[in-house]
């Protein structure tokens, strides 16, 4: 790649502050390694002298390989900042490694056995450690904070202030800790900070537009007012606020140090003209950034395209259909992605490339349909139709449609049906007993209906009679996800149904369908599913998005001009990966019936 004058003046300016804003396929990381280069051979810097900070340690594992490739083998330290954190604490506190929390999972499992309202609570989990990071890492009060894992801002505290105690009791720090702990070593021990400065004399900063507060307050005590530091992002690609990063703290630099200079990488190597027009009229909608130029350095149009289908089953397979059009043309399967919003799209993406024998791979764990709790709900109404249940299973189902038959009192019934007409009838208030009443008629007459039923007469069953379905929409809305995952899950698991003639026969093609999904995640050579967040920094020739619709893009949760301006900035990410042909993918109407309105991001960029 040909070096620009902007580039040289990042690679020659060393001394002092200098924040650099790098747009999308800039060559950042090249330009980064340069300077490295520079620092070292040109102005005659020991190596030892020179930190290279990421976020990840892919990324730092990445730079070190091309640094050593490319220049030498030498003393520069590449790290994240969490490694950089514990190598503090390593050395002035004496913690090893056996004192890290890696995984907390059994314990909060635990905390949720007896919680009815966690269906998943795998995922529960996962985004409850991330609402703790967020809090931690901003200098947030986890008694105010508004947690994403769940609607119950009680659950949250108990489960935030269990997990604190249960670390404090095993004398144990988890990942966040380790950015805490080390901060008040170089705040409270001054032959820590001084040792730090005089060690790392020249400091880089990659990926700077996703710093959190605690994470920023680091690095500026490290480089001190005065010393030698050089940040480098992207505000229009800062896209991990739901992790606690902040854009404003890339766009307040300048504040802490006035002094600083600024220098703007603007011509994208990557991508064809026409997708640089398109991306950079949606992302000057958004106000808060730094005013830039976006030019391309390959003039050559390329594709941006919209495809907008009748319904989402209709939109994927049109995806796939178009993806084997490419491939039949000469294109190979590893130059095209398909980004979505959220995880849970990849099920029905992947199933339907599987069916048409598309080979594709994944940066994340695609979760089969086949391992989602409605199978495990399936599982135990069968189980409770054949004498062959455990108290688990009643616990499980009694309100899967929500019958408001709470409590282990009714548990502790069993199924005895009079047993529990019993329990409802110590219900104080007269409508509700009586619904109590209508709910466990309803209860044993469903487990009446679904006793010997072949596979598909099951969920023909559990639909109609059990309102499964209907409770599937309510779950949704309670837990703000997309209707249209779990419709898709539940009507494939009734047309796989329909093709088997009995249990064993169905059990035997999940198994196979799960092995085969194991198999389609190893492939090297596969049509990339990726999240538009795990995009972030790769490419591919032929990019498409699918599920443009408005409530998945923007997601339904965006509710502020902060949470959109996050939003749009993630649309264009994924808008960026592209180098040759975009095709934006919609549908018109949901599976329930009801129209859908395209994502005006979709509208926004169109020239």
């Amino acid at each position: 790649m040909e070096r620009n004058l902007a580039q040289d003046e990042v690679i020659s300016k060393i001394e002092g502050q200098l924040i650099v804003v790098a747009c999308p396929g800039s060559g950042k990381t090249t330009t980064l390694l340069r300077r490295i280069d520079h620092i070292v051979h040109a102005e005659g810097i020991s190596p030892e002298h020179i930190l290279m900070i990421t976020f990840t340690s892919a990324a730092a594992k990445e730079m070190r390989t091309r640094y050593e490739r490319d220049y030498e083998k030498n003393g520069v330290t590449f790290c994240t900042i969490h490694s950089l954190c514990m190598a503090i604490l390593r050395k002035f506190r004496g913690l090893s490694n056996d004192a890290i929390l890696v995984d907390a999972s059994d314990y909060l499992f635990e905390m949720l056995r007896f919680n009815n309202k966690v269906n998943d609570k795998a995922d529960f989990i996962k985004t409850l450690m991330t609402d703790i990071s967020v809090v931690k890492n901003n200098f947030l009060d986890y008694k105010e904070y508004q947690p994403k894992c769940s609607a119950d801002k009680s659950l949250f505290q108990k489960m935030y202030e269990g997990y604190e105690a249960y670390k404090e009791e095993m004398g144990l720090i988890d990942f966040d800790d380790m950015l805490t702990e080390a901060y008040k070593e170089m705040l409270d021990n001054p032959v820590c900070l001084e040792w730090l400065r005089n060690k790392y004399r020249y400091i880089q900063v990659d990926e700077y537009q996703d710093t959190n507060y605690l994470q920023r307050d680091i690095v500026y005590l490290l480089a001190g007012e005065n010393g030698n530091l050089a940040v480098v992002g992207d505000d229009d690609q800062s896209i991990y606020g739901f992790r606690g990063a902040r854009p404003d703290v890339m766009l307040q630099f300048k504040e802490h140090y006035p002094k600083a200079e600024e220098i703007k990488l603007s011509t994208n190597y990557r991508s064809s003209s026409k997708i640089i027009e398109h991306a950079d009229q949606l992302i000057q909608k958004n106000k808060k950034r730094f005013s830039k130029q976006f030019l391309a350095f390959h003039k050559s149009d390329g594709v941006v395209e919209e495809v907008r289908c009748d319904d989402r089953n209709k939109e994927l397979f049109s995806v796939a259909l178009k993806i084997k059009e490419l491939i039949k043309n000469g294109v190979s399967p590893t130059d095209i992605a398909v980004l979505y919003r959220t995880n849970q799209q990849a099920e029905a993406m992947a199933g339907i490339l599987q069916d048409a024998k598309i080979p594709f791979m994944s940066n994340e764990k695609i979760k089969s349909c086949y391992k989602h709790w409605i199978l495990e709900d399936i599982k135990s109404f069968k189980r409770l139709t054949e004498n062959t249940w455990q108290k688990k299973d009643l616990d499980r189902v009694l309100n899967h449609p929500q019958r408001f038959l709470l409590g282990n009192k009714f548990l502790d019934c069993g199924l005895d049906m009079s047993k529990m007409r019993d329990v409802a009838s110590m219900i104080n208030v007269e409508w509700k007993r009586n619904n109590a009443y209508d709910e466990i008629t309803s209860f044993f007459f469903l487990l009446k209906v679904l006793k010997g039923k072949d596979p598909s007469e099951f969920l023909a069953m559990m639909e109609k009679a059990g309102r499964y379905k209907k409770y599937l929409e309510e779950y949704a809305d309670f837990r703000n996800e997309n209707v249209e995952d779990l419709e898709w899950i539940w009507d494939k698991y009734k047309k796989d149904a329909a093709d088997h003639n009995d249990w064993s026969d169905w059990g035997r093609y999940i198994i196979g369908y799960n092995l085969k999904l194991e198999e389609a995640q190893n492939e090297k050579n596969g049509v990339m599913l990726s999240t538009m967040h795990c995009s972030k920094g790769l490419e591919w020739k032929h990019v498409f998005i699918i599920d443009c619709v408005k409530g998945v893009c923007p997601h339904k949760n965006a509710e502020t001009e902060e949470d959109i301006e996050e939003e749009r900035r993630l649309f264009y990410v994924a808008m960026t990966r592209a180098k040759e042909n975009l095709y934006l993918y919609s549908y018109k109407q949901k599976g329930r019936g009801g129209s859908v309105r395209i994502s005006p991001f979709v509208i926004e960029q169109r020239l």
